[in-house]
């Protein structure tokens, strides 16, 4: 087969769930874009416009919103018109657009003043390696200064830093050999609540030894399944992981995991 390139938020989901993580990465399956997930391209796409016209004007003091905001709910229809987003019984499409035009306003008011105009956003690390199914590590950093990366993220609780810190790692050690000295690793985070949007930051406790070992860990399940041991054994599912839902992965149902098949 083709070799494929790991991105740094798949191995989260490699850790959360190797099976739903083979049949994504290595069968090419492919699971439900939940609506919640393209609100938050769209409050990217918004904050990538934002810092690119910043960029260009050395100036965050005036942001334009209309552009922001046309930017953010072009990538929510990109993604909408395709025809398979999972709405929530909370969140339909018009619920969906007024949350995102909120969390560009929460990114506007509380993450710009308090961030430094960056060098580049949406800006690609790769590390290449030699591997019989892996052509190397590669990944799109959100925001990028001389030395920080932050990533912006949204949800509809608090942000717990932490739980990102396998991903971010693995951005801190991808931007590290592109030429960069990245002494901050920061999350931007929105949070989309019922009762009010708020942005924040936080700084982030990378584990760039702990990643590596996770990422090996994947490599080395990969030589194996590539020398013919049966992928059941290589990847199980993980039932347990709260995001074995319905809701979140459309292999559930055929799962022999989930089922007690195996």
């Amino acid at each position: 087969m083709k070799k494929i390139i790991i991105r740094p938020s798949s191995i989260a989901s490699f850790v959360s769930c190797p099976r739903q993580w083979y049949n994504v990465f290595i069968l090419g399956h492919n699971t439900i874009p939940n609506v919640r997930a393209v609100i938050g391209t769209g409050i990217h796409a918004g904050a990538e416009a934002l810092w690119k016209e910043a960029i260009k004007t050395k100036d965050k003091s005036n942001p334009n919103m209309s552009m922001v905001n046309d930017a953010a709910i072009e990538a929510y229809d990109e993604e909408a018109k395709l025809g398979n987003l999972q709405y929530e019984e909370d969140v339909d499409d018009n619920i969906a657009r007024a949350t995102i035009l909120k969390g560009t306003k929460a990114f506007i008011e509380d993450i710009v003043p308090y961030t430094k105009i960056p060098i580049n956003v949406e800006t690609r690390v790769t590390v290449d390696i030699n591997h019989c199914m892996v052509k190397g590590i590669s990944g799109t950093i959100d925001y990028i200064s001389r030395d920080t990366i932050a990533d912006i993220k949204t949800s509809k609780r608090k942000i717990v830093p932490q739980s990102h810190q396998i991903q971010q790692s693995i951005y801190t050690y991808l931007a590290e050999n592109n030429g960069y000295n990245i002494k901050n690793t920061l999350i931007q985070g929105v949070v989309l609540a019922k009762t009010k949007t708020v942005g924040g930051i936080d700084r982030l406790q990378t584990n760039i030894r702990q990643a590596k070992y996770i990422v090996n860990n994947l490599l080395d399940r990969l030589d194996a399944l590539h020398a013919g041991v049966d992928p059941d054994m290589l990847f199980p599912g993980n039932p347990k992981h709260y995001l074995c839902s319905d809701r979140y992965c459309n292999l559930r149902p055929s799962c022999p995991f989930v089922h007690g098949i195996k």
